[in-house]
This record gives structure tokens, sequence and C-alpha cells, in this order.
């Protein structure tokens, strides 16, 4: 049998083994066990208005509802979205859900312009509410990262905007606009020495601590081909203001953004803490120059940050084979061939523009100034990659497709789910993560699949460690090879904590695709528990 070194994502046999054999509930309510195919349980409802679809959450205090987010031009809008039908709550106007309940406008907050890019969304308590606020007592915000980098560094600024959330049970109506006053900017500034290839990293992913200390964001990488690493950037405590400032590597200062009215303009250059004077002076002058035509004066505190890169994980790799429930599986175990050196690296020498992969592909391998230059050693297949873990000799690769004329398994894997496929960007860059409210688990959305880390401590991410793939990119019917439908992956991904079905409650997961238009539901698969 022909022995190929492969690309897909690296995972032991113990490891899987392990996860085969797991039972019960998590002590943290995560999924112990294993997770269903990804189901589309509905599509939007009305059409038209969730269309580009780049990040998705669970509301806490609205049962039933996701919070998500269009990408790029579209309005900056977020949309709360009905996941599942509710008993008692009217079968029309609910349908099969994926109905919209209600939209928070928030195209009139500072900073929110044309290049204004929604990348993520998540759902946690609102920041400084330190102490002397009871753990009931405490207000739940939307957070929503504007931290998209493909127009260059010079042309937005890379934001957070914390909203709280509203009630839906109040009556807000189809859509609302949130008070000024309900209302956190965080302006980040990376630090210039941990960053490795842009002036400004591009971020489609962010993570919260569910008690609204901390946020985090993950690298999207477009480096070394999708090898990465891709950075983990973490914010400065933002439990209270004090905490800011003693954690902040510019003191945790803020300027105000100020307007006379609603609807004006904004002025975000007048106030710069700590210079209490100033308070007096420019911005008491400005809003006292309002005539009485002025229906409203409203200011906005914007919080300006340095996030650190506190570690750095590779892009996963997807194993595109179906697994699981979804159809019988043929499982291929091949060694390591030992005739080959192992390799000094995984990172290998890449000749000009062109990838090490096209090199192969084109018949450049066996070429002298390839083999002289040591250019490819790893994809020309003239040394065996480096273990892992100290045990790790083998890799399983499932497939069901052994027919001939493909190739082997692991070659037809290796076609599907290497560096590119037609004219989609690498598979590998992470579009989206969550973080547990447990803190001891992390969901990783590529282009390419879903995948779940551990942490060893709790919401501590340099504690984290690979645990396993949970899906492959939308096995919805359209992974035909024919089309270029297989590779629209995953754009937003989140735990369910919508409560329906309660015993979900933090197992289930929900996901979308800005090119699918619904919720995608992944199950968590325990012994003696009902969907």
């Amino acid at each position: 049998m022909p022995r190929a070194r492969s690309v897909i994502f690296v995972v032991a046999l113990a490891a899987l083994a392990s996860l085969a054999l797991a039972t019960g509930s998590a002590p943290g309510g995560w999924c112990a066990g294993s997770y269903s195919a990804p189901v589309k349980q509905s599509r939007f409802s009305p059409r038209g208005i969730v269309e580009e679809e780049s990040g998705i959450t669970a509301s806490r205090i609205n049962p039933g509802v996701l919070w998500t987010h269009n990408d790029n031009y579209s309005p900056k809008k977020i949309f709360a979205v009905r996941a599942k039908r509710q008993s008692g709550l009217g079968a029309r106007s609910h349908r099969n859900d994926g109905s919209i309940a209600h939209v928070l406008d928030l195209e009139d907050l500072p900073f929110i312009g044309h290049h204004t890019d929604f990348e993520d969304i998540s759902v946690a308590h609102c920041p400084f509410q330190n102490d002397t606020v009871a753990e009931e007592d405490r207000e739940w915000c939307v957070w929503v990262a504007d931290t998209g980098a493909n127009f260059g560094p010079k042309s937005k600024e890379i934001l957070v905007y914390v909203i709280k959330e509203p009630r839906l049970e109040l009556g807000l109506g189809p859509q609302s606009k949130p008070p000024t006053e309900d209302v956190f900017v965080f302006k980040l500034q990376y630090n210039p020495s941990d960053v490795r290839w842009r002036r400004t990293p591009n971020v489609e992913a962010m993570a919260t601590n569910v008690n609204g200390s901390r946020f985090w964001l993950v690298e999207k990488t477009f480096s070394n081909d999708g090898d990465g690493p891709a950075g983990i950037w973490e914010s400065p405590d933002l439990t209270s203001l004090e905490s800011l400032r003693r954690t902040s590597g510019t003191g945790g200062y803020k300027r105000t953004c100020a307007r006379r009215r609603a609807g004006g303009d904004w002025r975000c250059d007048l106030l710069l803490e700590p210079e209490p004077e100033a308070r007096g002076s420019s911005l008491a002058a400005f809003m006292d120059n309002s005539t009485a035509a002025d229906l409203r004066r409203e200011t906005i505190d914007v919080h300006h940050i340095f996030v650190s890169k506190v570690n750095e994980i590779e892009n996963p790799y997807p194993d595109c084979s179906k697994f699981g429930q979804e159809t019988e599986v043929t499982y291929s175990v091949f060694d390591y061939p030992e005739t080959l050196p192992v390799c000094a690296s995984m990172r290998e020498k890449q000749p000009g523009s062109h990838s090490c992969r096209k090199q192969r592909d084109w018949g450049k391998c066996k070429e002298s100034w390839m083999v002289e230059k040591n250019f490819c050693e790893l994809t020309c297949r003239r040394c065996r990659p480096p273990p892992r873990r100290e045990e790790e000799d083998q890799l399983a690769v499932r497939s069901v497709d052994e027919r001939k004329e493909f190739g082997t398994p692991w070659e037809v894997l290796e076609r599907k789910c290497s560096q590119t496929k037609r004219d989609m960007r690498n598979i590998r860059n992470i579009a989206a993560a969550d973080l547990h409210d447990s803190g001891e688990r992390l969901l990783i959305a590529t282009y390419g699949g879903i995948f779940e880390y551990s942490l060893s401590e709790p919401f501590d991410l340099t504690t984290i460690a690979f645990a396993r793939q949970v899906s492959t990119t939308n096995r919805d019917g359209t992974e035909d090879d024919s089309t270029d439908e297989f590779w629209k992956g995953q754009e937003g991904v989140c735990y369910d904590y919508t409560g329906y079905p309660n015993h979900q409650r933090g197992k289930g997961i929900y996901s979308v695709s800005e090119h699918h238009q619904g919720l995608y539901y992944l199950g968590c698969n325990e012994p003696g528990e009902l969907d």
C-alpha cells in the first residue's frame, strides 16, 4: 500500500480512543460525548436581512435567542434570532424559527463608517461591574469585534463595541438603537513588538470571559501558507476602571466622544485622562454651546487599551472525511515511512512565491535545484514529519472513498484538505471562536471545520491545547467535489445557551456560514440523553 505524508490535522490514536470512551457530563458542563453531524436547523426569516452572517452568540437573558450580524459593508446592525420554536409563543410568528425577533441598530455609534468590519460577537457580563455588584444583579452585554484588517491598518480603527443586551420581553418593537449610556467602546492597539507579519493583525475571532473581565482575539492568519502560527491577544482586566488602569500598557486612558444632539456628528478628541482640567475646558465649552433646538446631549467614553499576545496556535487542518453516524466508515492506518529521515522542523523552505504543493504538482520535486537547496523536503517526501508527541507514530485516516483511480484515502484527503481549493482562501483561516462559560473549552471555527481546545487552567489561554475536531465544513449535501460549495465553511460558532432543549445547554453548538444563510446545529451525544 502506498505511503504518503498527510496534510490533515494530526490526531493521535490514543486521543481518538479516549474521546470514544467518554461518558456522562463533563464537570464543567461541556460535552463529554461525541457531536452529531451538522444539521441545518432553519433559514433566517424574513429573507434578505441576515444574508452574510459572520458571527453568532447565545443570549443569556432572552431564552431561545441568538445574536448574529452581517459581514463587511452591510449596515452595522446586530440581529436577535429565535433559535427554535418555543411552545406557547405562537407557531405562526415563529414557524420553524430562524425568525428575526429584534434588530439593534449600531449605525449611530462613534467610529462606525464605510470600513467598519464586524467580525465576531459574544455575550458576557458588561465590563466594570466590580465586586460591589452582586452577581445576580450584574448586567449582560453583547460584545462586537470590529477587528477586521482587510482594508489595511490606516483605513480604520480597531475596536470592540460593548452594548447592554436589551430584554426583548419589554416590547422594544422590531428595531431600536442603544442608549448612549448603555454603550462601551474599546479602541485597541497591538503591541508592535508582538506583531510578526502585519502591522495590524487580521482578526475575525473573539472570545470573552463570561464575567466580562477580559476578551481575547484570535488571529485569522494568511502566514506561511496557512500554517500560522495564529496569535492569541488578551485584553487588560476590565473588572473595574481601576483594574483597567493597572493592567493596561497605556495606563487605561480614555477619551470622550460627544455630540450636541441625536444624529449629529461625534467629536472624539475632547477628554484625555488623567488630565482633569480638560474636563472643565474643551468638553464643557463644546457641550455648553448647544442651542434650544438641540434635542439631546450625548457622550460615550472610548477606552484606549493595549492588547498583548499571550499565546500562539497552529491553524488546524480539517479531516474532510465523513465520520460518526453519517455513513459506514473505513479506517486506514498509515505508518510513517521509517526509511525516511525525520524532518528537522515542520516548517520547510519554499522557493520564491510558489508554494511547495504547487512545485510538487508541477513535478519539480526531483529537480536538482530543489534537492540541493533543501526546498520542500516534507511536501516532496524526502523526510518524515517529527511526531507531535512522543507516543505518536501513526495517523488515523478516515475515508469511505477507496476507488483506486482516486488513489489511497490519504491521497484523496490530501487533495481535498490541503492549502487551497479553487478560488477559496486558505481553509485553515480562523474565522470565529467561543469560550465555554466554564472557561475550560474553546471552540475555533475555520473555513474547513470546527475544532475544540481544552484549557488546563480555566480562562487562561496560555494553557490551551488541541482536544478534537468537532466537524468538517457544512456537510449538508454541498460537499460534492464538482462545486465550490464544500469550502464555504463556518464564519461563526458558539456553544448553545438558549435553553431549548435544556439538556443541551452549554453542550450543543450553533454555527453559521455567510454562504448558507441559516442556523446549523450540532447536538451533543451523551449516554442517556434524548434529543
